[in-house]
């Protein structure tokens, strides 16, 4: 069976980063000298993540053990004998949050707390957390090293990141902060600008929130704290539910004293919304129920993004600003409907905006080990990183498309999927002893390929906790040191722990 969904997370594309290599093949002979094609990529043939492993293990609930990872595992040698895994006891670390404004009594403070690991799998960050009110629990890893972050419930509040102070048992003491940055976040032209009322402003530091959150008020202004310098941070505006019909605007901020006057952030010439009604068909004229459509333009001095469903009859109405956008619309159905994005200038309302979705591509692929045998029962995904050029696209951030098939007992799979460049991932049933595998593909017409998994490695071992205990039941997953083009380790294989606490897992072996 073939399905295909829309993933809608922030998958954030217009900056990824190819960590792993410096280029896109199918096989070692398309890439340069010196180098070797590792999952799609171009990697230095000396890279030591080639043949290293970090493994993640998951105990059973009933065991009480917290998830924890095992580092820099020696996949080469993974037949010379077995791995044993020695699951340390959790440690639950206990404090409370508190006020520590002069003159509010050290009063409990509500805060979601977070111990995040120092060393984690990339895209596999275990993150004990609790909401509370004041006084949290959180189950660590015993002798693993942590950092606490507290985001108080009170946006008014900075939250505390990295602290190094706090004791166990003890009070992690959260004051206003130190560093006030102010401004005014205006609309318009010349003597025709005005300040903006009710959006939301806020401080970014490496993707999350370092500032307390606040909202400009009716001449546009703001007031946010910060506990500490910020270099090479970010100003955000950013539109609310009671105000949405504004661009966002990002603007790069170094904070080095305590007061900062940001003066007149603009927004640019910002118009007044207007009405875009339209329908999604396919090309034979059938309406797309349910199609996804974005509408993602340069407006003043930001960015403008606008979403809406299609109903029954494919027909949408959308208010947006005028301006420049890219509109994409992705069909969700199991049919032929795809994707589609076109530029579109709006500069007034349009009461019939046509979007036809052309139809979908056919791809087949052959699934088999290095010895020439099928793989059946793999599952295979698709999951779209750019064009057919190997570009973002920003406009499909929060509803990317992914496509899911399993193969038959030949080892094919066949999908109907979009134009454009793939991690395609294939996972075989577990025992099947087949690895695990993915690459990049440029799908640009109908697609026909055979894929030879690598040789393969057979990483054995037994989970036990470490007073020898078996940990029956873990789930004993495999991830590269190499990363894909999400920032996320690859997975190479999984395994869940039998009676005895032993696993066996089939890894791809990249050694040369």
């Amino acid at each position: 069976m073939k399905r295909v969904v829309v993933v809608v997370v922030a998958l954030g594309l217009s900056a990824c980063v190819d960590t792993a290599g410096n280029g896109t093949c199918i096989d070692d002979n398309t890439c340069g000298v010196g180098t070797v094609c590792a999952f799609g990529l171009c990697v230095d043939a000396n890279d030591e993540r080639l043949g290293v492993v970090d493994i993640e293990i998951e105990p059973a609930t009933s065991s009480g053990l917290p998830v924890q990872s095992i580092f820099d595992v020696d996949a080469n040698d993974a037949g010379g004998g077995r791995l044993a895994v020695s699951l340390e006891r959790g440690a639950t670390l206990r404090g409370t949050v508190i006020n520590n404004v002069v003159g509010d009594g050290h009063s409990a403070l509500p805060a979601f707390v977070q111990a995040r690991p120092t060393q984690s799998i990339a895209g596999r960050v275990e993150a004990p957390s609790t909401t509370t009110d004041g006084a949290f629990e959180l189950l660590t890893v015993n002798g693993s090293a942590y950092e606490l972050s507290a985001t108080p419930d009170d946006d008014a509040i900075p939250p505390v990141f990295d602290d190094v102070a706090f004791a166990d048992n003890g009070a992690l003491a959260i004051d206003d902060g130190d560093f006030t940055v102010r401004g005014r976040v205006s609309a318009g032209v010349g003597v025709e600008a005005l300040g903006v009322e009710d959006l939301e402003v806020r401080i970014t530091s490496n993707g999350r929130r370092v500032s307390s959150l606040a909202r400009t008020a009716a001449d546009g202004s703001f007031s946010i704290a910060l506990r500490q310098q910020a270099i090479g941070a970010n100003f955000e505006v950013r539109s609310t539910t009671e105000n949405a019909l504004f661009p966002s605007l990002v603007v790069a901020l170094d904070v080095l004293s305590n007061d900062v006057d940001l003066g007149e952030i603009s927004l640019g010439a910002v118009s007044s919304p207007v009405p875009v009604r339209g329908i999604v068909k396919d090309r034979g004229g059938a309406p797309a129920g349910g199609a996804l459509v974005t509408f993602r333009g340069l407006v003043g001095a930001g960015v403008f993004t606008a979403r809406a469903t299609a109903d029954d009859s494919g027909a949408f109405n959308i208010p947006l600003l005028p301006g420049d956008y890219l509109a994409a619309a992705v069909g969700v159905e199991e049919d032929r409907p795809g994707l589609l994005v076109q530029a579109l200038t709006v500069d007034a309302a349009i009461d019939e905006l046509p979007l036809v979705l052309p139809s979908r591509v056919d791809v087949s692929v052959r699934i088999t080990t290095s010895e020439g045998a099928a793989v059946s029962a793999a599952s295979v995904e698709f999951q779209r990183v750019g064009d057919v050029d190997g570009l973002a696209e920003p406009v499909l951030t929060g509803a990317q498309p992914v496509f899911l098939a399993a193969s038959d007992v030949d080892g094919n799979a066949s999908l109907a999927i979009d134009r454009g460049r793939y991690r395609v991932t294939f996972q075989p049933p577990r025992g099947s002893g087949a690895p695990a595998f993915s690459a990049l593909v440029t799908v640009d017409g109908t697609f026909v390929r055979d894929f030879v998994l690598p040789q393969q490695h057979v990483l054995a071992g037994v989970v036990s906790d470490n007073d020898g205990v078996v940990a029956p039941g873990s789930f004993v997953r495999v991830f590269s040191q190499l990363t894909d083009e999400l920032g996320r380790a690859i997975f190479l294989g999984e395994a869940i722990a039998d009676d005895d606490g032993s696993f066996a897992i089939s890894v791809p072996d990249l050694s040369r």
